[in-house]
C-alpha cells in the first residue's frame, strides 16, 4: 500500500546537467539562518522519534557541498501552525502520511512537518511491521523544508524525493545522486581545497546564488578568474592567496576576504561607494586597467616596488604611512581629481597640469613636484631624507608639512601662487627654502 507524501509547495520541474529534481524557485533559507533550528513536539510519537528525526536531518546536513546546517533546539508543545518555530509533530496530515509546510515568505523564515498521528509509525531497523519508518519519512519531508518538491514519475521511485510511500520503507532514509544534486543546486557551497584542489575548477562548478569558499592553504593561480554573476568568493582567515601575475575580479558577483586572509600581493580594487570589492591583482598597473570612476586602489601592508602612473579619478590608498611602503615614481600627468594617500613613498611624486591632485598622509623620502596645474593639495606630509616639495607654476594648498631632514628645509617654490599653514621645519617658524618670483602666503 503506497501512500501520498504531501508537501504545501509550487510545484516547477528542473533538469541541471541529466540530473533531474524539483525545487520550489526563489526561495530559500539564507546564510543568516544558519544553523536552521528545529523544535520536536514528541507527543504521539514513538519511541527514539527524537533520534531518528535528529538522524535525517544529518542526511541533508551532509550531502556533498551543502552550506545548510541544522540545530535540535529541543522538544516543546508545538503544532503545525505559524507561530515562528520550525516544528516537527505528530497530528493531522491532510490525508497524508506527512505534510510540511512553509509560510510563502522571502526568504524561509518557518517551516513545519506534521506526521499523520493516525497511522502505525516505527523508528527500529528494520521497522516493525505494518508501520510506518520515522527517519524514511522525515528525511522526504525534511527535503521540502529545503525547497526540494515530490516527483512522480516511474523513473523517479528510488530518490528520496519520490511523493509516494509504503509502510516498512526506509530507502528514503539515504539520498540519491539527484536528490544531492537539488540540494547542492539550491545550497552549494564549494570548498577549496576540500572539494576542488583549485579555484578555477570550483568557479566552473558553481551556478547563480552559491558560493565558493578558499578555506586553508595556499592557492596559487594559473590564470586570470572572473568570480560570474550571482556568485560569491570568500577568503578566509586561514588561506593565503598567490595571485602570481594573474587577477580575480568581478563585475556582478561578490568577492570577500575576510580578515586574517593572506592575499599576496594584497593589493585591492574597491568602488568608492560603499567599498564593494571589485578585484584582486598582481600589481598596481593591472588594478589601474581595470579603474572605473572613482575607484579606490588599496594597498595593504608591506612594501610594492613599481612605479605608478595614475589616472584620472582615482584614489591609490595605503594600510597607512607606517605600514605600506610604495617603491617608485608616483606621475600625474594632465590628471583631474585623484588622490594617494596613507603611505610611505621611496620615489618622486610628479604633478604636471591637471587640477585637483590630492596628496596626504605620507611619508615622502623624494620630491614631491607641483609643476603647472590648479587646485591641488600636499597635506599631512612629512618628508625625510633628500625628501622635499617643490612648487613651480602652480597654485596649490600645502598644509601641515613637516621636515625631519637636518639639512633642507620642506618647501621649495618657484613661481608659485601658494598658502601653507602648520607646517615646521627643524623648529624654525619659517617653512620655506627658496622663493624666487613667487607670492606665497604663509601661516
Amino acid at each position: 500500500m503506497k501512500k501520498l507524501l504531501f508537501g504545501i509547495l509550487i510545484n516547477i520541474f528542473f533538469v541541471s546537467r541529466s540530473f533531474s529534481f524539483s525545487y520550489t524557485e526563489d526561495n530559500r533559507w539564507l546564510h543568516s539562518n544558519e544553523p536552521v533550528k528545529y523544535k520536536i513536539n514528541t507527543t504521539g510519537a514513538p519511541a527514539g522519534a527524537i533520534t531518528a528525526i535528529d538522524a535525517a536531518f544529518t542526511t541533508w546536513q551532509n550531502a556533498s557541498y551543502s552550506w545548510i546546517t541544522f540545530d535540535n533546539d529541543g522538544t516543546g508543545n508545538y503544532t503545525f501552525q505559524e507561530d515562528n518555530i520550525n516544528s516537527l509533530s505528530w497530528g493531522y496530515a491532510f490525508g497524508a502520511v506527512a505534510a510540511s509546510a512553509n509560510y510563502d515568505y522571502y526568504p524561509i523564515t518557518e517551516k513545519d512537518i506534521v506526521f499523520e498521528s493516525s497511522l502505525n509509525w516505527s523508528t527500529s531497523t528494520p521497522p516493525q511491521s505494518n508501520c510506518f519508518d520515522v527517519q524514511n519519512i522525515a528525511t522526504h519531508e525534511i527535503g521540502h523544508w529545503l525547497r526540494l518538491k515530490d516527483l512522480y514519475a516511474v523513473a523517479d521511485n528510488e530518490k528520496t524525493m519520490y511523493g509516494y510511500s509504503e509502510p516498512e520503507e526506509t530507502k528514503k532514509r539515504s539520498l540519491t545522486t539527484d536528490d544531492i544534486n537539488g540540494i547542492r543546486y539550491i545550497y552549494k557551497t564549494v570548498k577549496v581545497p576540500y572539494d576542488f584542489s583549485f579555484l578555477y575548477e570550483a568557479v566552473n562548478d558553481v551556478s547563480s546564488g552559491q558560493q565558493v569558499v578558499i578555506t586553508s592553504g595556499n592557492q596559487t593561480l594559473s590564470n586570470d578568474e572572473t568570480v560570474p554573476s550571482g556568485i560569491t568568493l570568500l577568503i578566509e582567515p586561514n588561506a593565503t592567496v598567490n595571485l602570481n601575475g594573474y587577477k580575480i575580479t568581478t563585475s556582478s558577483g561578490t568577492i570577500t576576504v575576510e580578515e586574517g586572509a593572506t592575499l599576496s600581493p594584497n593589493i585591492q580594487r574597491k568602488t568608492q561607494y560603499y567599498s564593494i570589492l571589485k578585484g584582486l591583482y598582481p600589481s598596481i598597473a593591472s588594478a589601474i586597467s581595470d579603474v572605473a570612476t572613482n575607484d579606490r586602489i588599496f594597498l595593504g601592508p608591506g612594501s610594492f616596488t613599481e612605479n605608478v602612473s595614475m589616472p584620472s579619478y582615482c584614489v591609490l590608498l595605503g594600510d597607512g604611512k607606517n605600514s605600506t611602503t610604495l617603491n617608485g615614481d608616483v606621475s600625474f600627468t594632465s590628471k583631474t581629481g585623484s588622490d594617494i594617500l596613507r603611505m610611505a613613498v621611496n620615489g618622486d611624486i610628479t604633478v604636471d597640469g591637471g587640477s585637483g591632485i590630492f596628496i596626504y598622509n605620507l611619508n615622502a623620502y623624494d620630491v614631491i613636484d607641483l609643476d603647472m596645474g590648479y587646485n591641488h593639495e600636499v597635506w599631512d606630509v612629512t618628508t625625510a631624507y633628500d625628501g622635499y616639495v617643490e612648487l613651480y607654476q602652480t597654485e596649490p594648498l600645502i598644509d601641515e608639512i613637516t621636515s625631519t631632514h637636518s639639512i633642507n628645509y620642506g618647501v621649495m617654490s618657484y613661481e608659485a601662487d601658494f598658502s601653507m599653514e602648520y607646517g615646521t621645519y627643524e623648529n624654525k617658524s619659517r617653512a620655506v627654502y627658496s622663493i624666487a618670483r613667487a607670492d606665497a602666503d604663509i601661516a
